[in-house]
C-alpha cells in the first residue's frame, strides 16, 4: 500500500516534530504498526509529530473499514473483503489490534484474523494473494 505523504511547512511546527512525523511515514512505509510507541529518547516534540501520524493514520484506517474496506484470510484460506455477507456470522473490525472477528448471533466470536486495509497489505504480510 502506498501511504500518503503529507508536506509539512517548517512555520507550522518545529524541526524536531516534522523529524518525529517523517520517521512515522517511513516506518507505515515498511509496514509499522500504527499503535506503537515512540522512543523515550526522542524528547516531547519528535515524539509528538512520530504520534500525530500514526493518529492520522489509525483514523485513515478507520475510515475504511468503516466504509467497508479492508481484508482477512478467513478459515479456509480465501482472502475475504470485511463488508462480504457471511453466513449467520456479522465481522466487526478491531483497528487498535488489527483484528477480524466473525461474531455469530448468539454474539460469540467464531473466528478470528488479522485485518488488511489493502490486498497490497495482505500481500506484504507474507500471505500469497491468487487471481481468481
Amino acid at each position: 500500500m502506498e501511504y500518503p505523504v503529507i508536506q509539512l511547512s517548517a512555520g507550522d511546527c518545529s524541526a524536531k516534530y516534522v523529524e518525529g512525523w517523517r520517521y512515522a511515514e517511513w516506518w507505515l512505509s515498511r509496514g509499522g504498526d500504527v499503535v506503537a510507541d515512540s522512543s523515550a529518547n526522542w524528547g516531547e516534540e519528535k515524539g509528538k509529530g512520530f504520534g500525530d501520524r500514526l493518529a492520522e493514520e489509525r483514523g485513515a484506517r478507520q475510515a475504511g473499514a468503516a466504509a467497508g474496506f479492508g481484508f482477512f484470510v478467513d478459515a479456509d484460506g480465501f482472502a475475504r473483503r470485511t463488508d462480504d455477507r457471511m453466513d449467520d456470522a456479522t465481522v466487526s473490525v478491531d483497528l487498535s489490534s488489527n483484528r477480524v472477528s466473525l461474531v455469530d448471533p448468539g454474539g460469540f466470536v467464531s473466528y478470528e484474523a488479522d485485518f488488511y486495509l489493502s490486498l497490497a497489505d495482505l500481500e506484504a504480510s507474507g500471505v500469497p494473494v491468487l487471481p481468481v
